[in-house]
């Protein structure tokens, strides 16, 4: 009988360590996923706030960037959300449109300058035309002479700019807007890099200190703030 009752306790302990078996090792796995994906969230929420740190400070450079001029304006932050391989070098999609005041021909500018002009804009998003478009068309001023951006080498990387004869300009002398057309005066595009004189215009080649090929966060401005 003694005997009959051991063997009772065992078969009882068997069965009750197959009846929770399942459901402790399901406990233990899903315990474990859960620290697995804390985990993963915490370096997914370091990576955002990294990369929103970034965003801030590229974006509080670009303001600072020949503040003085830039303080007169209105602007907008905006980054880009699309850019097609077949015309890299002529536009991109920004993520701002006439929800956000954006207007057609505006500037659109990056930490180091002048990159491109509002064509098209939509609802939520504008396409911008860049400066290394084949045919964009600004309007320049190099110290008291004007000219006009003619055309981007995309195999040398220079830009090539009409200006008028005998113009007072040196290699490294700055290049800014005009403003004679729609984009406002002293926004920054780049500096000279060469000089051809000849009988009835002079041409200039002309660098910018941005990267076309790593824009990202970028503003637009959308006009004065007196207005």
């Amino acid at each position: 009988m003694k005997k009959f009752i051991k063997y009772g306790y065992y078969l009882i302990v068997l069965l009750l360590l197959f009846i929770f078996k399942n459901p402790i090792s399901y406990a233990f796995k899903n315990i474990n996923s859960f620290f697995q994906k804390d985990s993963k969230n915490n370096v997914q929420l370091e990576l955002l706030k990294a990369e929103n740190k970034s965003l801030k400070q590229e974006l509080k450079n670009i303001k600072n960037f020949n503040k003085d001029n830039y303080d007169k304006f209105n602007y907008v932050d905006c980054k880009i959300i699309e850019r097609n391989i077949y015309d890299f070098y002529d536009y991109i999609i920004i993520d701002k449109g006439s929800e956000n005041d954006i207007k057609k021909d505006s500037a659109v500018i990056s930490e180091k300058g002048l990159i491109g002009i509002v064509e098209k804009v939509y609802k939520l998003n504008s396409k911008v035309k860049l400066i290394t478009s084949e045919d964009i068309n600004i309007s320049i001023k190099i110290n008291d002479t004007y000219g006009v951006i003619d055309n981007y080498n995309r195999d040398k990387n220079y830009y090539e700019a009409t200006v008028t004869k005998d113009s007072n300009i040196k290699i490294n002398d700055e290049i800014y807007t005009s403003g004679l057309g729609i984009i406002p005066s002293n926004i920054y595009i780049g500096y000279v890099t060469k000089i051809i004189k000849s009988n009835i215009k002079d041409k200039i080649y002309f660098k910018t200190k941005n990267n076309i090929n790593e824009l990202n966060n970028l503003i637009v401005i959308k006009g004065s703030k007196n207005v």
